[in-house]
C-alpha cells in the first residue's frame, strides 16, 4: 500500500512539473508579440530635406525615424545608419514635413479608400467638417491602425435648418420679424394722424400722407430681409452656441477669411477679460494668443479706425 502511494504522490509532481512547465512557455508566447512591437527604425537617405524653419533645402542628407519620431538628421556622410533598420533609398528625391488638410468633407466622396488619396499626395493630417457618427469610427481605425489614412480631426454636425421639433420657430420668428415692424409704422402713423385730427401741432395731414405706404413698404423689407437671418441665430442660441454679428468689409486685395477675422477680433476687443472668461472659459486665453499673434490688427475699410490697447486674459 506504502509502495503505491508513493507512485501516486510521484505520478502527482510529475504532473505538476509538466503544468508549471507549459505554463511558462505559454507566457513566453504571449510575452513574444510585445517583444515584437518595438518601434521600427527606418532610415531614409539620399533625400533631399525640405525643413520648415527655414527658406533652404538640405541636400543629400540621411533621416532616421524610430518609430513615430524622427530622432536623426544630418549629412549622408556622416550619419550611420543602425542596424536592422529598414533602408529606402530616396535616389535624390525631395522629403518634407506632412501637409495638413484644414476643409475637407467626407460626405463629398463617403469612402474610406479615399483616404489613401491623401496620403499618396502627402497629406498626413485633415480636418473634417460637417461630420457624422461614421467619421468617429474612422477617426478611430485609423489612429488603431486598422485603416490607412491620414490623422482626422473632425468637428460636429453642421446646423443648417430646423429639425423637425423646432419647425414653429422659424414660423414664429419670422411672423413677429416681418410683422412686427409693419405694426411699428402703423402706430406711429396713427399717432401723426391724431396729432393732426385733435391738435394743433400738425396743421396739415395731405402733404405728409403720400409718404405713409413708401414708409411702410421700406419697413416690410427691413423685416423680410431679416427674418431670414434670426431664425438660425435663435435656433443657434437653443443649442448653447455663441452667435457673434459684426460688420464684415472685404474687397479686392483682403487676406483670406477676413470677415471672420474682424468679427472675432471684435468679439475679444470689445468685451472685459472677466466676460471672456465667463463667455468662453479657457478658450479665452487661446483667443487673446490667436488675436495678438495673428496679424496685425488693421481694417480694409479705411474709414475704420482699430483699439489702440487688447484686453489682457
Amino acid at each position: 500500500m506504502r509502495t503505491r502511494f508513493n507512485l501516486n504522490i510521484n505520478h502527482l509532481l510529475k504532473a505538476i512539473t509538466l503544468l508549471v512547465f507549459m505554463l511558462l512557455i505559454g507566457s513566453a508566447h504571449s510575452s513574444m508579440p510585445a517583444l515584437a512591437q518595438a518601434p521600427q527604425t527606418t532610415a531614409f537617405v539620399n533625400v533631399n530635406v525640405i525643413p520648415m524653419d527655414t527658406e533652404q533645402v538640405l541636400e543629400n542628407q540621411t533621416v532616421i525615424v524610430e518609430g513615430e519620431r524622427i530622432t536623426i538628421i544630418g549629412s549622408a556622410d556622416e550619419v550611420e545608419v543602425p542596424g536592422g533598420a529598414e533602408v529606402i533609398d530616396g535616389n535624390g528625391a525631395y522629403l518634407m514635413p506632412g501637409l495638413a488638410d484644414m476643409h475637407i468633407h467626407f460626405d463629398f466622396d463617403y469612402d474610406p479608400g479615399t483616404l489613401r488619396l491623401y496620403l499618396a499626395n502627402g497629406v498626413t493630417t485633415i480636418r473634417n467638417l460637417n461630420s457624422i457618427p461614421q467619421d468617429l469610427v474612422w477617426r478611430e481605425q485609423v489612429a488603431k491602425g486598422e485603416l490607412l489614412g491620414p490623422t482626422i480631426y473632425t468637428s460636429g454636425e453642421t446646423i443648417v435648418g430646423f429639425p423637425a421639433e423646432y419647425a414653429w420657430v422659424p414660423i414664429l420668428s419670422r411672423t413677429v420679424v416681418i410683422v412686427g415692424p409693419i405694426i411699428l409704422g402703423l402706430l406711429i402713423w396713427l399717432i401723426i394722424w391724431l396729432l393732426a385730427k385733435f391738435t394743433p401741432i400738425i396743421t396739415n395731414f395731405g402733404p405728409i400722407r403720400r409718404f405713409m405706404l413708401p414708409s411702410l413698404a421700406v419697413l416690410l423689407l427691413v423685416g423680410g430681409l431679416l427674418a431670414w437671418f434670426i431664425p438660425l441665430t435663435t435656433y443657434a442660441r437653443m443649442r448653447g452656441a455663441q452667435v457673434l454679428w459684426g460688420r464684415c468689409y472685404e474687397e479686392e486685395g483682403a487676406p483670406p477669411y477676413w470677415p471672420w477675422v474682424q468679427i472675432i477680433r471684435s468679439y475679444v476687443y470689445e468685451r472685459e477679460p472677466s466676460e471672456l472668461m465667463s463667455e468662453m472659459g479657457p478658450g479665452a486665453a487661446w483667443a487673446k494668443r490667436w488675436v495678438s499673434r495673428s496679424m496685425p490688427y488693421r481694417s480694409v475699410d479705411p474709414g475704420s479706425t482699430a483699439p489702440s490697447k487688447r484686453p489682457s486674459v
